[in-house]
């Protein structure tokens, strides 16, 4: 069991955390039944201004992406492809802690799982992500409409089922998504 202290001062910088990517979620968003491969999304993309990027190799059935950040910090995830309704979006979730980190730590992450809405693949990467604070907005006036909980963040603790049928719907709101953003293919070189 946590230690309240702990709970208290853990639980909430993790909520910030994850929420931070628009859409945070303990149960898978792409089901095995609903993913799929895509060459095409292989390789490295980057924004316009050369800030943030992401290598995306493939990876069994799914794909490993090293993402870099505009202070050049880097984080590998695990994603899979698949279908959301009409929509092709691509399930996220942060990579297993470093082998030697200690089984507490461990125990206490939530490797939860992010939404990326794929727009198009081609000389471009065009995506979307879930304005968060459309979300937390909408599930303040309409708290039943999934499992979540909130804490200064927001994650939604639904099964894959349940989280499917709210996204599916939800996401084709207008003023859902946020600003498209498109990210050329670079070079083989990365």
């Amino acid at each position: 069991m946590m230690n309240t202290w702990l709970s208290k001062a853990l639980v909430p910088s993790l909520l910030v955390s994850l929420s931070a990517c628009g859409v945070a979620s303990v149960a898978p968003i792409v089901t095995n039944a609903d993913a799929y491969f895509d060459a095409r999304l292989t390789g490295t993309w980057a924004d316009s201004a050369g800030k943030e990027s992401a290598h995306i190799e493939k990876a069994g059935d799914g794909y490993v992406i090293e993402y870099r950040d505009d202070e050049g910090k880097t984080g590998r995830f695990g994603a899979r492809l698949g279908r959301l309704g009409q929509l092709r979006v691509l399930d996220v979730q942060p990579d297993e802690p470093a082998p030697g980190a200690s089984g507490l730590y461990k125990s206490l992450l939530v490797r939860a799982h992010g939404l990326v809405v794929v727009d198009s693949i081609g000389v471009a990467l065009v995506f979307r992500i879930v304005d968060g604070d459309s979300l937390k907005a909408f599930l303040k006036l309409e708290p039943r409409a999934v499992p979540h909980t909130t804490d200064n963040g927001m994650l939604l603790t639904g099964s894959s089922g349940e989280i499917r049928r709210f996204l599916a719907s939800y996401v084709v709101r207008p003023g859902v998504l946020g600003e498209q953003q498109v990210w050329p293919r670079r070079a083989a070189g990365r």
